[in-house]
């Protein structure tokens, strides 16, 4: 069985979830749609604007996975990592499509089985 297991550190605590093989794709899809809505983002007129994903909701499996969100404001645009039933973990000053980079060099490394 191939899979990452993530470690997330912050204010927050500490925390850390197991992505099996099937799921980090579907993470990076996850971000790659968010990194998309950015550009409309960044030209709306809100100071500050929240997006994220509802693939995280899944009432009657109660797996542990991953809820990216961004918010974009004049000061940058940062991510956030809910690992479910957790506060999140914030990454300021980064964008969706690092922590995406991220996630593929980690499968990149994982050795083949």
């Amino acid at each position: 069985m191939r899979g990452l297991r993530l470690l997330l550190a912050g204010n927050s605590g500490l925390d850390q979830v197991y992505l099996d093989e099937s799921l980090p794709a579907a993470f990076q899809e996850d971000l790659a749609g968010i990194e998309g809505g950015i550009p409309e983002l960044e030209s709306s007129h809100a100071a500050y604007s929240v997006q994220g994903t509802v693939s995280g909701w899944q009432p009657t499996n109660p797996q542990r996975i991953l809820r990216p969100r961004d918010r974009t404001g004049p000061d940058g645009t940062d991510v956030t990592v809910d690992a479910c039933s957790s506060d999140g973990f914030e990454f300021r000053a980064h964008r969706p499509a690092e922590l995406a980079a991220l996630i593929g060099r980690a499968i990149e490394a994982c050795p083949a089985h």
